[in-house]
């Protein structure tokens, strides 16, 4: 099946002997001679791989790029320029911009096509790879999240209630435990599953913004991608939408929300209370018609209390809170999801998935996994390509997973601490920060609730972050 393709090339002759050529192999393509066009035609629809001519090479095609990626974040973009070699500069820029491959030319349009194609079965197999992530742990509803353990159980009936709510959510959890995943289950079991939604990772924009050059990305790129710009509002500046202009009448997923610099903090804000924003170099506002979930891993309480993050901000996000406890919280789900991560793994490689032996598994549930699912997926990929048979053994697994610890366990006494200490903070979130009623829901008399918090080290103003 053909692909469609957008070609973004100057010179006329050129651009219709490339797109002749798409046409006779089978591909619906078409061409754009300047930037305004091409972005236009990216607005109207999405392709699979996008041909742009950047010469010469400047920040006002690193424009173009920024806005052709924000447009078609699925696109294989390719980047063709008479690149000299002393302008390496460019090309890391263009790479890290959002481009999968740049031709250094002068180029023909054979060749042209033919690297087209390769972008296009490279797309083929990843959507093959995603559908299999989807029939697998990729489910965006209910089903995805895996798991039968008091914790995940609590989590399943917040998703529902958040889906049928319209509040905006806060999603918090350490690093790996799947809060994206949470975010999409919202989307989907709710009213606005036919909506767009649309994941922003704020962390990579700030690691982008630390490392950015000059010209067009000397804009700060935390405002580019969630407010986007207007025409001329910045050097080689071309019209893009934001984040959150894509992701109208939808969903906006901002991952690692607490990234955020306080200046965009304040506009976003903005944005969440007055239902509209301004993009960078425009003073006609736009609708900011969107539902706001964010999720961080950091202990944002406690930049609140610092001034790092906005606390008016937090108080808009937090409508509904739901904590992704970490895998060790709940080993019991270990057996379901080293089971559903080995199909998706096993069907990326075209096997059968194998099942995992007793002494194995059980190394896998006494595991402390402080990368949580990310690290236990990484773990039975690896064991996957150690293993040629139908049985995952211990042989199989890393050294430090394979290996029991031999730290003492917990004093009963610190681990009783331990669980009164979260439970109390829990039943405090329940409570919305009420002592006086999360004293009634514990059976405890508000000066014993208190005494109960100094001695545990629980601040009397907030709870901890989530239930346990």
């Amino acid at each position: 099946m053909g692909e469609r393709v957008l070609v973004i090339e100057d010179d006329r002759a050129a651009r219709e002997e490339i797109v002749r050529l798409l046409v006779e192999r089978g591909h619906e393509a078409e061409g754009m001679g300047d930037g305004d066009a091409a972005l236009a035609a990216a607005r109207s629809g999405h392709h699979s791989v996008v041909v742009a001519n950047l010469d010469p090479p400047g920040s006002d095609h690193l424009a173009l790029l920024v806005s052709l990626r924000a447009l078609e974040p699925d696109a294989g973009i390719l980047v063709v320029t008479e690149l000299a070699r002393a302008q390496t500069r460019f090309a890391g820029e263009a790479l890290r911009l959002g481009a999968l491959e740049l031709l250094a030319g002068p180029v023909g349009p054979d060749e042209i096509v033919r690297r087209v194609e390769s972008l296009a079965r490279i797309r083929e197999l990843t959507r093959e790879n995603a559908r299999l992530r989807q029939q697998i742990v990729g489910r965006t509803d209910l089903q995805a999240i895996v798991g039968s353990s008091p914790a995940m159980k609590i989590v399943r009936e917040w998703i529902e209630r958040a889906a049928a709510a319209a509040s905006n959510v806060l999603v918090t959890g350490e690093s790996g435990t799947g809060k994206e995943l949470v975010a999409r289950a919202i989307h989907a079991a709710g009213p606005l599953r036919d909506r767009p939604f649309l994941a922003v990772n704020v962390a990579a924009i700030a690691l982008q913004r630390a490392g950015q050059g000059g010209g067009a990305v000397q804009a700060d790129l935390f405002e580019l991608r969630l407010f986007g710009h207007e025409k001329g509002a910045f050097s080689g500046a071309i019209r893009s939408d934001g984040a959150l202009g894509a992701a109208a009448g939808g969903i906006l997923f901002l991952d690692e929300v607490a990234e955020l610099p306080l200046q965009a903090q304040a506009k976003l804000l903005g944005a969440i209370e007055e239902k509209q924003f301004f993009p960078s170099g425009s003073d006609r506002p736009v609708p900011a018609a969107v539902r706001v979930i964010a999720a961080t891993s950091r202990d944002i309480e406690t930049m609140v209390e610092r001034g790092t993050f906005r606390d008016d901000l937090y108080y808009r996000l937090n409508v509904v809170r739901i904590r992704v406890p970490p895998l060790r919280e709940r080993p019991a789900d270990i057996p379901a999801l080293a089971a559903d991560l080995l199909r998706l793994h096993a069907g990326d490689m075209g096997r059968r998935a194998p099942s995992i032996e007793p002494e194995a598994l059980q190394l896998l549930m006494a595991h402390e996994w402080k990368g949580n699912v990310r690290e236990l997926s990484n773990v039975l990929e690896r064991a996957l390509l150690l293993c040629p048979d139908d049985r995952i053994a211990v042989e199989a697994l890393p050294r430090d997973v394979a290996t029991r610890t031999t730290a003492p366990p917990t004093p009963l006494r610190a681990a009783v601490a331990d669980f009164e200490r979260r439970h109390i903070a829990w039943v405090l979130d329940l409570a919305g920060g009420n002592r006086e009623r999360a004293a009634r829901l514990l059976g405890l008399s508000p000066a014993t609730l208190y005494r109960r918090l100094d001695r545990l080290g629980l601040s009397r103003g907030r709870a901890l972050n989530g239930h346990p």
